[in-house]
């Protein structure tokens, strides 16, 4: 089985806050063996964006009929998956408030592509020694990285209430999000 280690971080300049450079590490092993590494630059971002794409690169390289255990320090990414929260938010139509959800969207889709039980997701605390852990952290490090994509967010839920909407005029019903067709597993 392929263990996958990632991580994601991002830090300001001092005195712009919002002048976050970031990056994600990802590091693939088998058998304890580091097979690929993988990272990349981000700006401007944010940590919690950086961790969540991690994962979705994870994701997007592995193959679909692999089986993979997928290991990150930030229990933020994680509960998208441990508490279902993918799939609750997307059922109540990705809510307002929600951030970073062009990423979760694209997360879901990606994760639907395997079949159920093949990913599962465990939590390592960070900075502790786990020798893997540490080498994705420092991966993930922005201070690596000399060139940087730009990460400004999709903005797929605009998008995705824009059909809606037109859904919902069309067949007269009320509510913008039609639980019918929502794909659960």
């Amino acid at each position: 089985m392929i263990k996958i280690y990632t991580d994601g971080s991002a830090l300001a300049r001092y005195g712009h806050p919002n002048d976050m450079k970031g990056g994600l590490g990802i590091v693939f092993t088998v058998d304890g063996i580091i097979k690929k590494k993988i990272s990349k630059g981000f700006f401007p971002t944010k940590t919690g964006r950086m961790e969540l794409k991690a994962i979705l690169f994870a994701l997007q390289i592995l193959d679909k009929s692999q089986k993979a255990i997928i290991y990150s320090d930030s229990m933020y990414a994680l509960n998208c998956f441990l508490q279902n929260r993918l799939k609750k938010w997307e059922f109540v139509c990705w809510p307002s408030e929600l951030k970073n959800t062009d990423i979760l969207i694209q997360l879901l889709a990606e994760y639907r592509k395997f079949p159920p039980s093949s990913i599962r997701f465990k939590h390592v605390k960070g900075h502790t020694g786990d020798e893997f852990n540490e080498i994705a952290d420092s991966l993930a490090n922005y201070k690596n990285f000399s060139t940087f994509e730009q990460d400004l967010p999709i903005n797929v839920l605009e998008e995705k209430k824009i059909k809606y909407e037109a859904k919902k005029k069309k067949s007269g019903r009320d509510n913008l999000c039609d639980a019918t067709e929502i794909d659960i597993y």
